[in-house]
């Protein structure tokens, strides 16, 4: 069986979409080490200036760095700046 998230790669490739608009899913757009936007956030999970969690619809992502804080935020975007050290993508497990 195809799953939804793949058969909407396949007709987004053949539209000539991205696939990550058309499935929903978050794009991340890293400018330098100083500034990062997430599209299609759900929310924070955790927020300091070391450390910004944020809520996305396969799990979170994890921007770690100096000084960090939220220059924009509304619905579905954010934009982070400070020193940016690191960004990780934390896919949430489902168990069957």
């Amino acid at each position: 069986m195809i799953k939804p998230r793949d058969m909407i790669a396949g007709i987004s490739g053949k539209l000539d979409l991205p696939a990550s608009a058309a499935a929903h899913l978050p794009c991340t757009v890293i400018e330098g080490f100083h500034s990062v936007s997430v599209d299609l956030q759900r929310g924070l999970l955790h927020y300091s200036d070391h450390e910004i969690v944020l809520a996305v619809s396969l799990g979170a992502v994890a921007v770690t760095g100096e000084r960090l804080s939220i220059a924009l935020m509304k619905q579905g975007r954010i934009i982070i700046n400070g020193e940016i050290r690191g960004i990780e993508f934390r896919r949430e497990e489902k168990h069957v």
